[in-house]
């Protein structure tokens, strides 16, 4: 491998390796924050939620004990402290026997109270309860006792305004939703029918995780949980002590996160091919400046062979190629010295005369090779490399290409005359080559047509670059012309 390819091939590596970490670096962090903003703003809406609530209830349960405060109450009386707030539907004043006396509505909703916990317990403080159940309406609703002179003053809460704060989705997208609930036992009563009802799951498995630490008392958030649709979900939770009622608010995390998800997948790709071109270009230009250096002194190497030795190697910014450098000079120092002890001429060193036979030589060697009629092949392990363009032509072969894809027994027939089989008689006769450094025979060969031809076969050993190769040359001979 060259060795720019090698340091490019490393620096690319090393900028995959390095855009990788950084991309999942950045979409770690990326995330963490996105994800830390969205909780941030769903626990403020959640907040505002659950004070709006609180101080909705607050002041509805301040009105009634201030109303509670008027000893005697008429059915008119409470018919206009009702005109006064919509948000209550209606006003019950009941006796300490537990008995209706006086309503708003001229009629009572339930006539004896007296075993109601709402009564007993309104009967020592002001209480808010959720789960009272109201006959006339067929429903739990929200109601708010207080003690009064003549027993307790109940109030049936409006739930529509109470409504509407919940349903108020400002801020919270497609899929933003805020819950409230009561805990029933060991069971959960939501107070309104949520948003995504519908595509709740047919066996419904609810986290209720959120919705159970709120009533808990826990203000959390959760930033991976599943709702009642089995979808994974965004949620704060919120405690508003003073109805004992849990607060949720919620979004869907594809909706928050899947957006941001992609970008940041995006952006983490194009952070990654960044960083492996800034390698990529930082490695070619490093190769560069060290193959700059090896290329003049491999230039100034080549004259010195040539005879040429007042050539004076070029200094290297690179520590490893200096000292190489260095070690040059001095040997060139002690060559030209040497020299000049002996009366000497340089040529006498035959450098540039041994270049110039070796070049002579090879440039020979090629067109004795390409030139000939002789079929000169060269084989590698068995296999054919090399041939000349006789070669092609002998055995009707249209390119190197296509004869290297072949082996001798492919351009021999089955078996040769004496009944051997070719393929494993010419392994032979190649082993004797390599073993003896020559091997000569007849052989019957085949041309690609199929048509064979006898032929005089040359096996020679010989080596190069520390490899050991053999070289084939095939010589048709003619056809024998049978005596009349």
């Amino acid at each position: 491998m060259k060795l720019i390819n090698l340091i490019i091939f490393s620096m690319v590596l090393v900028g995959l390796i390095g855009g990788l970490a950084g991309g999942i670096l950045y979409y770690t962090s990326a995330n963490e924050i996105i994800e830390d903003e969205a909780s941030d703003n769903l626990l403020a809406i959640s907040q505002s939620k659950a004070e709006h609530v609180e101080t909705f209830l607050t002041d509805l349960k301040i009105f009634v004990e201030v109303a509670a405060t008027h000893s005697e109450l008429s059915e008119e009386e409470l018919k206009k402290l009702i005109n006064i707030t919509p948000n209550i539907r209606s006003l019950y004043v009941i006796n300490s026997e537990g008995k209706t006396i006086k309503s708003s509505e001229g009629t009572s909703c339930e006539i004896d109270f007296s075993k109601n916990k709402i009564f007993i317990e309104g009967m020592k403080e002001t209480i808010l309860a959720n789960n009272y159940f109201c006959k006339t309406i067929n429903q739990n609703i929200m109601v708010i006792a207080t003690p009064h002179a003549r027993g307790i003053l109940l109030a049936k809460i409006n739930s529509g305004e109470l409504e509407k704060i919940v349903k108020d989705r400002t801020g919270l997208g497609e899929t933003g939703e805020v819950l409230i609930a009561i805990k029933d036992g060991d069971e959960l009563q939501f107070n309104f029918k949520r948003l995504f009802e519908e595509d709740a799951l047919d066996n419904e498995v609810e986290s209720a995780l959120p919705m159970k630490q709120a009533l808990f008392g826990n203000e959390l958030l959760f930033n991976n949980t599943l709702d009642y649709r089995g979808k994974a979900v965004m949620a704060a939770s919120q405690y508003i002590a003073v109805a004992d009622i849990g607060l949720v608010t919620k979004v869907d995390r594809e909706e928050v996160i899947g957006v941001y998800e992609n970008l940041l997948i995006l952006n983490s790709l194009v952070i990654g091919v960044i960083i492996l071109f800034i390698s990529a270009i930082v490695g070619f230009f490093i190769s560069n400046s060290i193959l700059k250096s090896i290329k003049n002194l491999t230039q100034n190497v080549d004259l010195i062979t040539k005879g040429k030795l007042d050539v004076q190697l070029e200094k290297s910014n690179i520590e490893e190629i200096q000292n190489l450098t260095e070690s040059l000079n001095r040997i060139l120092a002690s060559l030209k010295l040497a020299i000049l002890r002996s009366g000497a001429k340089k040529e006498d060193f035959a450098l540039g005369e041994a270049v110039k036979l070796k070049d002579e030589f090879e440039d020979k060697y090629k067109r004795l090779f390409e030139t000939s009629n002789d079929a000169i092949m060269v084989l590698d392990n068995g296999k054919f490399v090399d041939c000349n363009p006789a070669t092609l032509k002998i055995f009707n072969i249209k390119s190197i290409e296509e004869f290297t894809k072949l082996t001798p027994a492919d351009l021999s027939p089955k078996k040769q005359p004496d009944g051997n089989d070719s393929a494993k008689q010419a392994q032979k006769m190649i082993g004797l080559a390599l073993k003896k450094g020559t091997n000569k025979f007849n052989w019957v060969h085949k041309r690609t047509t199929g048509e064979n031809f006898n032929a005089e076969v040359l096996l020679t050993k010989f080596e190069t670059n520390g490899k050991t190769f053999v070289q084939a040359s095939v010589r048709e001979l003619p056809k024998l012309i049978p005596k009349k």
